[in-house]
């Protein structure tokens, strides 16, 4: 109830990581319910994780394209669609000239210390190969989830610790400072309760 109270709020706020956040919250959740999925496929847990990347590149191929034009009411005061733009660019120059191991350094020392996507706040920092644990090692905390039995509410819960995945598309939250990984113990917890009565 509290959360559909809410939707007019982030609406109001043209907050395009809570919209972005939101709809895909809305997505997970009819695909559970209209295909009656027990179960994330593999395939779709992988492209959550690494969705922050999949939308920076689809960003930079889409961004002087009249497709843009269709999220012009996303536009707000101080806040253009090609206000990340900057950040995003050093952040791919800085990887691209540091692939292995990045440039940790360089990146804090940076006017904003965070690179305001995940993917590319990782990749930039440390490197491809530290970006290859990160995926794999959520992935498998995730699938351990995924493949339990789950009721409604941990279901639920599963759904909005995946949709943290998502903000990361603007916000690189999860590793550095963010609100993310306040939601993704929330999450945990949430999950956890009464997990010795999970049926396997």
């Amino acid at each position: 109830m509290l959360s559909i109270l809410l939707i007019p709020i982030i609406i109001k706020t043209l907050s395009r990581n809570s919209l972005l956040s939101f709809l895909f919250l809305f997505l997970l959740i009819f695909y559970k319910k209209f295909f009656n999925r027990k179960k994330f496929p593999s395939y779709v847990l992988i492209l959550i994780i690494v969705f922050p990347w999949i939308f920076l590149i689809s960003y930079f191929i889409l961004i002087n394209s009249s497709f843009m034009e269709n999220f012009n009411f996303l536009v707000s005061e101080g806040k253009s669609l090609t206000s990340r733009l900057e950040v995003w660019k050093f952040g791919v120059e800085t990887f691209l000239n540091n692939p292995i191991i990045g440039n940790y350094i360089q990146v804090i020392e940076y006017k904003f210390q965070q690179l305001h996507n995940t993917g590319i706040d990782i990749c930039a920092k440390y490197g491809i190969v530290i970006y290859f644990i990160f995926v794999i090692l959520n992935y498998q905390i995730i699938n351990i989830i995924n493949q339990n039995k789950l009721n409604k509410s941990q279901s639920l819960a599963l759904c909005c610790f995946l949709t943290v995945f998502i903000q990361g598309v603007f916000e690189a939250g999860i590793y550095s400072g963010y609100l993310g990984l306040d939601y993704l113990i929330g999450g945990f917890i949430i999950i956890g309760r009464g997990v010795n009565k999970i049926e396997k």
